[in-house]
C-alpha cells in the first residue's frame, strides 16, 4: 500500500511537515504589540475576567488574543510561540486536507500541489497575529458550509454563525468568512437555491442569510471606503498596500490563481460560475496584500469540488501528472528549507529588534519623547511597559493621524520643524527601508546636525539632544559602519532592493572607502539603471 493509498499516513506525514517548515523564527513587529497588550491586560484589576476579554471584540485589537499569546509568551518563552504558531499552520493544513477527502486517488497529487502551492505563498502571513486563529476558523467554517449541500441547513447555519460570532472576538476579519460562505454556497451547492425557495419550512434561515450576505456586502465596501479615504496614510504601510507592489509575492500569487481557474477547463462542462468567483477573490485578494492569504484560501472549497469532479480521459496523462505535481512539491519543500526570509528556527529574529538600543534607552534616558520607526513602537511599549509613548506603532486606528507627520520627518521635510512641534528629544531608527533598501532621507538630516548627537549604534540608532552624563557622544562616522552592517543583513535576505546597493555605495562614500563605493555603485547601475538621476551627486563626484 503506497503512501497516497492510505489517506491517513498521508495527512499525518504532510501535517507533520507542514507544522515542521511553519517553526520560524519570529520578526513580526506586531508580536510585541500585542506582547504588551495582552500585559496589560492581566495587569488590568477592574471588572470580571470576561468582560475584559471580550470589551474589545471584533476591534482592531481585541483583548483575546494578545491575552493568549501573553500567556504563552510569559510562562514558556518565545521558543513556544514559534512552536504554536507551526501547529496552528499545522491543524489548518490537516483541515484543508480533511476538506479534500472525497478527492479520488487519482487526483490526490494535483490536490496536495493545490495545498502545498496556498501554504508556500501564505506563509509569509503565519506568524503570530489574530490572523492565525482566523485562518483556522476560515478552514473549519469552510469544512461546515461544503457539507450543507448534505442537509441539516438550520444545524449548520447556527454553527456557523456561533463560529463566526467566536471570530469575530479574535479579529477584524470575521466577515470575510461569511462572504466565502455565501459565495460557495451561491456557485457550488446545487440544492442551496432549492433550500432558499422553501421559504415557508425555513423563514428563520432565509432572513439569517439574505441578512448575513447584505451586513458582508456592506462591511466589505466600508473596508474599501476606509481604504480609499486614507489613500496615502495606509500607504505608508507595505501590509496595506497592493499587492501588484511587490512582484514577488504578485506573480506567485497570480499563477497559483491561473491554475487553479484553469483545472475548470480540464472539465467535461467547464465550470464558468466557478470561475467568476474564482476571479472575484483574486481581485479582491490583491487589492490589499495583508488580506491576500485569505482570499487564495477561500479557493481552496471551489477548487476542491474541480478536482472531484475532475477525470482525465486520456488515462496516460494520469502518471505524467501525478509525477509532475511530485516533483513540483518537493521543488515547493526545497526552496521552504533554503528560505531566509522568513528563516526556519524557534525563537526571536534579533535581527528587526533594536532589542540593545532599546535596552540602552530604558538604562540612560528618564521619560524620553521619542520618534521612532512605525515597526518599532510595539517593542518600545513592551520594554518599557507602557512607560515610554513611542511616536507611532502597528495600530492603525490609535496612529492614523499622525502618519502624515510620520512621513514628513523619515522624508526629512520640515523635518526640524515637525520634531519640535512634537518636543521629540530621542530618535529611535533603522535608518533604511527593509523593502527598497533606501536611506531615509532623515539620517542625512542628522548627521549633518549639530543638535542630534549620536549615542548608540548597537541594533539601532539612537539620536537625543539630551544631555547623557555617563556616556560620551559617539563619532558619527558609526552611522555608516552600522549601515554597512544593515545593508549586509539585507542582502544575506531573499529579494534584491533596488537601492540596496546604491544605499552601500554612499555608506562606503561616507566613510571614505572610494573604490569599494565605485564598486557598489557600478553594480548597482547595472541592475538598476533607471534610480540613477536619484543619486547623480554621487556618481558625478565618483566619476560615472
Amino acid at each position: 500500500m503506497t503512501i497516497l493509498k492510505n489517506r491517513k499516513l498521508l495527512l499525518f506525514t504532510l501535517t507533520a511537515v507542514a507544522g515542521a517548515f511553519s517553526c520560524v523564527k519570529i520578526y513580526s513587529y506586531d508580536y510585541w504589540t500585542h506582547l504588551y497588550l495582552g500585559q496589560k491586560f492581566f495587569q488590568a484589576n477592574e471588572g470580571s475576567i470576561v468582560s475584559h476579554l471580550f470589551s474589545m471584540g471584533g476591534g482592531l485589537y481585541s483583548n483575546l488574543f494578545p491575552a493568549l499569546l501573553y500567556s504563552v509568551s510569559n510562562s514558556m518563552g518565545d521558543s513556544f510561540v514559534s512552536f504554536t504558531v507551526a501547529l496552528i499552520t499545522a491543524l489548518t493544513f490537516a483541515a484543508y486536507f480533511v476538506m479534500g477527502g472525497k478527492i479520488e486517488n487519482k487526483n490526490l497529487p494535483l490536490f496536495l500541489l493545490t495545498l502545498c502551492l496556498t501554504f508556500y505563498f501564505a506563509r509569509i502571513r503565519l506568524v503570530p497575529r489574530p490572523e492565525m486563529i482566523a485562518y483556522l476558523l476560515q478552514a473549519i467554517v469552510m469544512i461546515i458550509a461544503m457539507k450543507a449541500d448534505e442537509g441539516k441547513y438550520r444545524f449548520r447555519i447556527i454553527v456557523i454563525i456561533l463560529l463566526l460570532a467566536f471570530w469575530r472576538t479574535v479579529h477584524v476579519s470575521w466577515f470575510f468568512g461569511l462572504f466565502f460562505v455565501l459565495a460557495y454556497q451561491c456557485t457550488e451547492n446545487s440544492s442551496f437555491y432549492a433550500f432558499l425557495r422553501n421559504i415557508q419550512r425555513h423563514k428563520v434561515a432565509l432572513i439569517t442569510m439574505l441578512s448575513g450576505g447584505i451586513v458582508s456586502l456592506f462591511l466589505l465596501r466600508h473596508v474599501f471606503q476606509v481604504f480609499f479615504r486614507s489613500l496615502g496614510k495606509l500607504m505608508t504601510i507595505n501590509e496595506m498596500q497592493p499587492l501588484w507592489v511587490f512582484p514577488e509575492y504578485f506573480v506567485p500569487y497570480s499563477l497559483i490563481f491561473l491554475l487553479f481557474i484553469t483545472l475548470n477547463f480540464l472539465l467535461p462542462s467547464p465550470a464558468y460560475k466557478r470561475c467568476a468567483v474564482l476571479l472575484i477573490l483574486y481581485v479582491m485578494g490583491a487589492f490589499i496584500a495583508r488580506n491576500s492569504a485569505f482570499f487564495l484560501f477561500a479557493t481552496l472549497p471551489h477548487t476542491i469540488r474541480t478536482l472531484t469532479e475532475l477525470s482525465w480521459p486520456n488515462q496516460r496523462l494520469a502518471p505524467l501528472v501525478k509525477h509532475g505535481c511530485s516533483l513540483a512539491i518537493l521543488t515547493i519543500f526545497v526552496l521552504i528549507a533554503l528560505d531566509k526570509d522568513p528563516e526556519i528556527g524557534l525563537g526571536l529574529n534579533k535581527q528587526f529588534t533594536p532589542l540593545r538600543s532599546m535596552e540602552f534607552i530604558a538604562k540612560n534616558l528618564d521619560q524620553p519623547v521619542i520618534f521612532n520607526d512605525l515597526d518599532w513602537g510595539g517593542h518600545i511599549l513592551w520594554r518599557s511597559a507602557g512607560n515610554i509613548t513611542p511616536f507611532i506603532d502597528g495600530r492603525l486606528a490609535a496612529n492614523l493621524t499622525k502618519f502624515d507627520d510620520y512621513g514628513k520627518i523619515i522624508n526629512a521635510q520640515a523635518t526640524r520643524d515637525n520634531l519640535k512641534l512634537y518636543r521629540i528629544d530621542t530618535i529611535l531608527t533603522r535608518g533604511i527601508y527593509i523593502n527598497s533598501g533606501r536611506i531615509y532621507p532623515l539620517i542625512f538630516h542628522l548627521y549633518s546636525s549639530n543638535e542630534w548627537p549620536l549615542w548608540n549604534a548597537d541594533d539601532g540608532l539612537v539620536f537625543s539632544n539630551r544631555s547623557l552624563t555617563n556616556h560620551n557622544k559617539l563619532n558619527k562616522r558609526q552611522i555608516w559602519e552600522y549601515m554597512l552592517h544593515k545593508i549586509d543583513h539585507l542582502e544575506g535576505l531573499d529579494g534584491n532592493p533596488p537601492h540596496l546597493l546604491y544605499s552601500k555605495g554612499i555608506a562606503l562614500y561616507m566613510l571614505g572607502q572610494m573604490d569599494p563605493s565605485k564598486i557598489a555603485f557600478n553594480n548597482a547601475l547595472n541592475q538598476f539603471p533607471a534610480l540613477r538621476r536619484n543619486y547623480a551627486p554621487y556618481l558625478r563626484i565618483l566619476g560615472f
